[in-house]
């Protein structure tokens, strides 16, 4: 899911970099002797705090786990613990998205576990967007509550195909 949530991520990114913490794009990551999971897994343990943006398409299957490897970090994130919070397109975004997008825009092949997951995430922390300034506004005012908290100093953001995580130096914030 991520060519459709392309401009979500940018819009992310920039509001982070705008709230003064640095970004780090998992797509800005090079290849190395070790999996895009372990890869994920570190990212994900170094993190303060994950953002999730899920869009209208469930994603790539990690075969070990039958989830799309974003299901899979999302859970990855909750069973480590970590703060989270979510924007979740609504409706009238989706709509939008598959009027610019078309049918790709919308989940096809796994709309039940797209579904399920949806669902799940829904049960946190989390917002609807519309549009982009939706997600800006979200993560602004996100990172002010988590810049407010003690434990957290400053902002590195890592992403990943639909989130932020939030990792720690604050060691960040991790996007998927």
């Amino acid at each position: 899911t991520y060519t459709d949530l392309l401009e979500e991520r940018q819009v992310a990114v920039e509001s982070v970099l705008n709230a003064g913490h640095i970004p780090a794009g998992m797509e800005l990551f090079k290849s190395g002797d070790r999996t895009q999971k372990e890869v994920i897994k570190k990212w994900i343990e170094d993190s303060d705090v994950y953002f999730l943006i899920l869009g209208g398409r469930y994603g790539s299957i990690d075969p070990e786990t039958d989830k799309s490897y974003t299901h899979w970090e999302y859970d990855y994130a909750s069973d480590l613990g970590k703060p989270m919070f979510s924007v979740v397109i609504s409706e009238k975004g989706l709509d939008e998205k598959v009027r610019l997008l078309g049918r790709q825009a919308v989940e096809s092949e796994y709309g039940q576990q797209y579904s399920t997951f949806k669902k799940q995430v829904l049960t946190k922390i989390s917002r609807f967007y519309d549009d982009l300034k939706d997600i800006k506004i979200t993560v602004l005012e996100s990172l002010q509550e988590f810049s407010e908290n003690d434990k957290m100093i400053k902002l590195k953001v890592g992403f990943q195909v639909k989130k932020l995580v939030i990792l720690k130096t604050f060691k960040g914030i991790m996007l998927s």
